[in-house]
């Protein structure tokens, strides 16, 4: 009697036939790729083409360079044929825009056109990542896109998520990078010429301006004129007296809550945040307002009674000149407006005096506390 076995549709005690698996899923996931990335940011636009070489058959699509990530831990610095890799980047253009175009990008979008062919990129989907057979090519093409930050950089890319058993084999040796794909080390036998990695590169630029838009005094000899506003606002006699109502009200939570200065925020992990999701194709980023302005700093030194006094002395250009606001990712967006109250103080504390500060001090104090403890930040 040959009957079914449980699910299957084989004899009794058969073992259940086995599905057929992804080789390169198999032989590629289990490494660290860090972060998960969408469909809808690894491929914004449709495919262009379909292109067959040795059996394999490649999707020609739109990417972000720095969405891709590498397989090699190690590159020589020179191409093949092509002379250093210093060089060929001078050969890169960025494509005009297309007028009349109906795709789906957002306008601010630039296209990268390289001298060299479009590079091969393997899609591991249950992690969400997009890995590079062409290293040298991807290195050049990120720090191309670096150049244009934080603008969104695409360039052609030619996609697969399976490959021959003949061309996995060839390609098993590269996948030596073990930082998640995201450092590599430019080298030849005897010399290593350079760390490289986009993300530490992106950090550096916009760690000194994160709380830029907020700030009176920030990095870069720029002056925010939004902590002025605020200040200007709360002594206006309509709204201070609304807010005379609810003094007693503002005074405990000024002195219950927590003092947001003492909180230990996770700076480095809110930074990574704010960094990857700024390449990203479908970003959510909203234009910081233009309130800020440049000023220039001459230090003075005088002399009296054999005593020297050093002095700092501000001086704004004139005529005032706003400077073009920066594009804020979500999780910048939230972390200024909770502190915003907290940047206010400094300027309130110089400006003001006798009891319009104790009140206007007391009033950002609360508002800051319980935008901070509001505040709910991501794992």
């Amino acid at each position: 009697w040959k009957g079914k076995g449980g699910d299957g549709d084989g004899p009794v005690g058969a073992s259940p036939p086995k599905e057929k698996g992804n080789a390169v899923q198999a032989a590629f996931g289990s490494l660290p790729w860090g972060p998960h990335t969408g469909d809808a940011d690894l491929f914004p636009e449709e495919t262009i083409r379909k292109v067959q070489d040795e059996g394999i058959v490649w999707e020609e699509r739109w990417v972000c360079p720095l969405l891709v990530r590498f397989s090699q831990g190690k590159i020589h610095p020179f191409f093949h044929g092509r002379g250093p890799i210093s060089e060929v980047m001078l050969q890169i253009r960025l494509r005009p825009p297309e007028n009349g175009s109906n795709h789906a990008s957002h306008a601010s979008v630039r296209r990268i056109d390289p001298p060299f062919p479009p590079i091969r990129l393997l899609h591991l989907k249950e992690q969400g990542v997009l890995v590079t057979l062409d290293n040298r090519r991807l290195y050049a093409l990120q720090r191309y896109a670096l150049q244009e930050w934080p603008t969104v950089c695409l360039a052609r890319a030619l996609c697969v998520d399976e490959l021959t058993p003949t061309r996995l084999r060839a390609e098993n040796r590269k996948f030596t990078n073990r930082l998640c794909g995201l450092q590599l080390e430019v080298e030849s036998r005897s010399n290593a010429f350079d760390t490289f990695s986009w993300v530490t590169d992106a950090a550096h630029a916009e760690a000194p301006k994160f709380c830029k838009p907020i700030t009176f005094k920030a990095a870069g000899k720029s002056l925010s004129l939004l902590p002025m506003l605020v200040v200007h606002t709360l002594i206006c006699p309509q709204l201070r007296g609304l807010l005379a109502a609810r003094w007693p009200l503002l005074r405990l939570v000024a002195s219950l809550l927590r003092d947001p200065v003492r909180r230990a925020f996770p700076t480095k992990r809110l930074l990574l945040q704010h960094i990857l999701e700024l390449p990203r194709p479908s970003r959510r980023t909203s234009s910081s307002p233009p309130l800020t302005i440049d000023y220039q700093m001459e230090t003075v030194v005088t002399l009296s009674k054999g005593k020297s006094c050093v002095t700092s002395k501000l001086s704004v250009n004139k005529p005032l000149k706003l400077q073009q606001g920066s594009p804020l990712s979500d999780v910048q967006r939230r972390v200024l407006a909770a502190l915003m109250p907290m940047f206010c103080l400094p300027y309130a504390r110089s400006v003001l005096r006798g009891d319009t500060l104790r009140w206007v001090e007391v009033f950002l104090l609360a508002w800051g506390k319980v935008a901070v403890a509001r505040l709910q930040l991501s794992p």
